[in-house]
């Protein structure tokens, strides 16, 4: 699949809510980090590699359950 991984079809309400569980779900892996960072500074480098590549793996999950979700959209417009 090239180019956005949206469909201009998806519906604006679902395009909203995958993109708030994608920004809750990052907003709250860095605030987990800030914490553990401010008990121990010497955290900071070794977290901030695993914060990076989890809030990769979260956006690959979203990006993943978007498109499922257009496939299936999709679907079911070809039988209507």
């Amino acid at each position: 699949m090239t180019g956005s991984p949206v469909s201009q079809e998806t519906p604006a309400p679902m395009n909203m809510f995958a993109f708030q569980v994608y920004y809750q779900e990052c907003e709250m892996f860095g605030l987990v980090a800030k914490m553990l960072i401010a008990k121990d500074s010497s955290l900071e480098r070794p977290i901030q590699s695993s914060l990076q590549e989890n809030l990769r793996d979260i956006g690959k999950r979203c990006v993943e359950a978007m498109e499922r979700f257009i496939e299936d959209y999709d679907s079911r417009e070809l039988l209507h």
